[in-house]
Parts: C-alpha cells; sequence; structure tokens
C-alpha cells in the first residue's frame, strides 16, 4: 500500500510510526545520549523513566537534525524516549548503565 504509514503500538502505549529514521545512541550509555536523524527535522524530545515520568533534562546541543542530553545523573535503568519530527512521534526505549 504505497503512501500510507504503517503503525504500531510501543511498549508504553503509544501509537508510533515504525517509518522514520532516528538514531539513538549509544545504546547502553552511562552519560551522554545523542538523538540524531540526516533527514528529518527534529522537532521536540522528551524523556520518561519506566513509571512514565517526563524527566526535565536540559539539552547540552541541539539542532534540528541532531541533540544530546548529559544523562550521567540518572539512575540505572530503562528510559524511554519520545522524539517528534514533522512527519509523527517515536518512542525508543535507552537502556542507561
Amino acid at each position: 500500500m504505497s503512501g500510507m504509514m504503517s503503525f504500531k503500538y510501543s511498549s508504553v502505549g503509544i501509537k508510533e510510526q515504525d517509518n522514520i529514521e532516528l538514531s539513538v545512541y549509544p545504546n547502553p550509555t552511562t552519560k551522554l545520549l545523542i538523538i540524531e536523524s540526516s533527514k528529518l527535522i527534529i522537532r521536540n524530545v522528551e524523556i520518561f523513566d519506566i513509571c512514565n515520568r517526563k524527566l526535565n533534562l536540559k539539552m547540552k546541543q541541539f539542532s534540528p537534525q541532531e541533540c544530546q542530553f548529559d544523562i550521567s545523573h540518572l539512575s540505572i535503568g530503562i528510559y524511554f524516549v519520545k522524539i517528534t519530527t514533522e512527519i509523527g512521534k517515536v518512542i525508543k526505549k535507552v537502556l542507561k548503565e
């Protein structure tokens, strides 16, 4: 079906798109988390803990194609990164070591 966007449900129950090309690395990480897209404009990034609480983290660097967060102060565990682009939203799971 050409032209139709495919959706899947993430582990946190939010509808997300399969076809959004983003890189979230390193994963797992200990300090710096980088979100990058070579083709899409990143409009917003939100980070949530495993209990779905939004974390108020300041970005170290932000541009339309890349943003960086220092997460060294966060506890070891799983976090979810909600990334909004001009074509939709995607949720990525990140492991903090």
